[in-house]
Parts: structure tokens; C-alpha cells; sequence
């Protein structure tokens, strides 16, 4: 598997025609440099898949009633391992681009066009949202706040609201959180995009500091198998971009599959923190959560005790 080459074919990826790979990967190393070994190829590719599926819904969301030219996803997933076309993998385990279509294509969005830095809003419910905020901050690499722009509005059902652009910095790769509120400050819908003018200036995501995340779980057995809530926070000041979370079994540290992750593939910044929900049918006698992702230092959360 590793140098990547036409042993590849064989998993569905070739040198030329449909399963191409050359253009893939010359995006993938343009925007994130070469890959040093495979786990670094798999770090790169995950980001990109991210990318890729959530700009899928997003470019629609952006031409939503107007003439625009489309995309069809393939399958959902691949029959036997396969390195393409899939938003979970053979064995279940879901990979980054099925978390990046689930983003794009929620009913309440907010998301940033990526040719211009317009943040719009997408509305996709039968009713008006009324006097909601939307809200987006860009950070440099290194958590500090560099600038931010708030507007409320009025987004019509069943439509795409432009809110304000954003004054994106001309020079290296910055980061963006956009949310949206309602009038009581609820949380309606966020996102987080890792953007640069030029994407070669995206490989200097690959000097971010590693982060160690803190957490803890905890795990309850149901008639259909185990429910655990994963509590996860970045005490750093650095941005943690692109968490994984994968459900194991304790004693022999193997994938935990089928799973089911409310969310993954999820970025914090300075201070925050998410609890995810996990849910498997398969019940281990213990299980583990660990993490790791893009400029993330592998962990076991510790489990409490219900």
C-alpha cells in the first residue's frame, strides 16, 4: 500500500479513467504537501474527503433555485475495501466525507462560498427563521482572533440568504467559525473551514502544534448494545482540527464496528469542548474511545463509572 502506485487498482483507484487517482492526489499533496508515510497519506486524505462531500451540498445550497450544474454521488459505500466512492467504508466504519455531507446538507446551515467568502444561510424548513444572527471569526493558526462579522437577519423558507462577506487575509492559511443563533441565542447551526487564497499555503497547517485533548466517557449497555457519551475538550490554545474519535475494545484495542458517531471529524478551538454520542449494536465487554486527527496527539479518554 505504500508507496501509492497501481497495486491501488486493485482497490478501485487506477492511473487513468474513471478511478483516476493522479488528480487526486496532486490536489491532495498541492494543498497539504507530500505525504511523508502512509498514516500521513490517511491524515491528508480524510481532510480532503471532508472537504470535498460538505462543498458537494454547499455548492448547491449556494445555486439553490437557480440553473447550476450538478454532482452524483456514486454509492454510499463499496461492496469490499475500496480507497473511493464511499461515505463509510466495507466494514461500516465511517469515514470524514460522510461528516462533511452531513454538514453541508443540514435543513439550518451557515457556510461560508469558498470563491468569494460570502457566509449565507440555508433554510431548507417550510417556515421563515426570524431574527436569527449569524455570526463568523477568522483565527491565524495560532488561535489568535484576527477579525469577525456578525449580521442579523431573515432567512425565507426554502432558500439561500446571503448574510455579509468576509474580508478574508490576503496572505497564508487562516481559520473560520461561522454559527448561527436564534433571538434567545440557541445554536442553530455552525461550521469550520480552514481556507487560504492560495491552497498551496495550506501545507503550513502542517507546523500547527500537536494538541492533547482532555476527556472522559461514559458507557451504558441497552437491549440493542452500548450508548456512550464522549466528552472531549482542547485545553490548549491551539486549534484542534479534524478530531477522530473511534470506539475500541479495550482488551484487544480493535475497532469497535458497526459504530455510529452523532459527529466526527469536528474541529475546537482554545477552551471548548463537545460530548458526541456513540452507539454500536456489537457489545464489548469494555470498550475505549481514542483520538487522533490532524494536529492531534493520540489519547485514550478515560471511562467514568455511570
Amino acid at each position: 500500500m505504500w508507496p501509492y502506485g497501481d497495486l491501488w487498482a486493485y482497490h478501485d483507484l487506477h492511473s487513468e479513467g474513471a478511478g483516476d487517482k493522479t488528480s487526486t492526489f496532486e490536489r491532495l499533496v498541492s494543498r497539504y504537501g507530500a505525504p511523508r508515510d502512509l498514516d500521513d497519506l490517511c491524515r491528508k486524505a480524510q481532510m480532503l474527503n471532508y472537504e470535498t462531500f460538505r462543498a458537494i451540498y454547499e455548492g448547491f445550497n449556494s445555486r439553490l433555485w437557480h440553473d447550476c450544474s450538478g454532482v452524483i454521488v456514486w454509492m454510499s459505500h463499496p461492496s469490499w475495501p475500496s480507497l473511493v466512492w464511499q461515505f463509510y467504508s466495507w466494514d461500516y466504519d465511517p469515514d470524514a466525507s460522510l461528516f462533511g455531507a452531513k454538514e453541508g446538507a443540514e435543513p439550518v446551515h451557515i457556510q461560508m462560498n469558498l470563491p468569494d467568502c460570502k457566509v449565507a444561510v440555508i433554510n431548507h424548513r417550510a417556515a421563515p427563521l426570524i431574527n436569527v444572527a449569524a455570526s463568523a471569526a477568522i483565527y491565524d493558526l495560532s488561535g489568535r482572533l484576527v477579525r469577525s462579522s456578525r449580521q442579523s437577519l431573515t432567512a425565507p423558507a426554502d432558500a439561500c440568504t446571503d448574510a455579509f462577506s468576509l474580508d478574508w487575509p490576503g496572505n497564508g492559511a487562516y481559520l473560520a467559525r461561522l454559527e448561527l443563533r436564534d433571538k434567545d441565542g440557541q445554536l442553530l447551526s455552525r461550521n469550520f473551514y480552514w481556507h487560504a487564497r492560495d491552497e498551496r499555503q495550506l501545507q503550513q497547517l502542517n507546523a500547527m502544534p500537536e494538541v492533547a485533548l482532555e476527556g472522559k466517557t461514559r458507557v451504558r449497555r441497552t437491549a440493542k448494545g452500548i450508548v456512550v457519551e464522549a466528552e472531549v475538550k482542547n485545553p490548549s490554545q491551539t486549534p484542534a482540527l479534524q478530531i477522530r474519535l473511534t470506539l475500541r475494545d479495550a482488551r484487544t484495542g480493535l475497532r469497535i464496528l458497526p459504530v455510529y458517531y452523532g459527529e466526527n471529524y469536528f474541529s475546537l478551538l482554545a477552551g471548548e469542548s463537545r460530548t458526541i454520542r456513540i452507539e454500536s449494536p456489537v457489545a464489548a465487554r469494555e470498550v475505549r474511545v481514542t483520538t487522533d486527527g490532524w494536529n492531534i496527539k493520540p489519547t485514550k479518554l478515560d471511562n467514568e463509572a455511570m
